[in-house]
Parts: C-alpha cells; structure tokens; sequence
C-alpha cells in the first residue's frame, strides 16, 4: 500500500486516502454491518485447530473428562479459534472492491 501525503489545496485540506477510509469507517461504529450464516463448529474442527496451534489443553479436546470436569458438560472451542473465524464471517458479510 502507497503512503498518501496530506495535501493543502486552494486552503483547503485533502484527506489521505488512509483518513478517508478511517473517516468512512468511523461511520459505521455501533452499527449492524449484517449477519453472516450459522457456521458449526463441531469437534473435528476444534481438533484440527488444535493440531495446527498445539493447544491441547482437555477442556477442548478431551470429551470424556470435559463431560465429568467441565461446568459445561462438553468439549469447548479455542477463543482462537473463534477470532481465527472473524475473516471468513466478514468475507461473509462485506464485499471488498
């Protein structure tokens, strides 16, 4: 990405196109961008994710001590993996041009 000066035109202040975007963005806090569809996370997912991290902590992949141990009675997905998820739900959700 090209780093665009500020510029000053007939007195006047032309935004970069950096301001711009973040001006343009701004516009949109607190606002519902849209909904993306329902996406399951099941128990290969969570496994694969935590093949790929290393994380293999029991409270995600071992089923049989999470429904003894667990307040949730279940296996759990990574926090991770769930921010791991935020590009392909706003893909879902935003058109890039």
């Amino acid at each position: 990405m090209k780093h665009t000066d500020q510029y000053v035109v007939n007195g006047s202040r032309e935004m970069s196109n950096l301001e711009n975007a973040y001006a343009t963005q701004s516009l949109l806090i607190g606002k519902l961008l849209g909904t993306s569809p329902w996406l399951l996370i099941d128990q290969e997912m969570i496994d694969h994710f935590a093949a790929a991290t290393k994380d293999y902590q029991w409270i995600h992949v071992d089923q049989e001590r999470a429904k003894l141990e667990s307040p949730y009675k279940s296996t759990i997905a990574h926090g991770f993996l769930s921010i791991a998820l935020i590009p392909k739900f706003l893909t879902d959700v935003l058109e890039v041009k």
